[in-house]
């Protein structure tokens, strides 16, 4: 996975992000006829907001602008997160 993230504070409580993903795929399936293999790397632009409970943790919400529901990796366009750094 390559990630690019920007972020910008509102305020000392509101953040918003700007996140470009690159994720690299691989699956294997049986099949009556044999195994099929997939191997591709799928993009995701990310724009999203989070809540600053302290310098150390946040909450959020980032939508999937790239989403599309038969060829995604995500099950869903909006992905919550919890943020925690040491």
């Amino acid at each position: 996975m390559v990630n690019v993230i920007g972020e910008y504070n509102l305020s000392r409580k509101i953040t918003t992000l700007l996140e470009f993903a690159e994720l690299k795929v691989n699956t294997k399936r049986e099949t009556p006829t044999g195994e099929v293999e997939n191997d591709f790397w799928k993009s995701a632009l990310l724009v999203g907001a989070c809540y600053n409970f302290s310098n150390k943790m946040l909450i959020g919400v980032k939508y999937n602008v790239l989403y599309y529901s038969d060829e995604s990796v995500y099950s869903s366009p909006i992905i919550p997160f919890i943020n925690i750094t040491f």
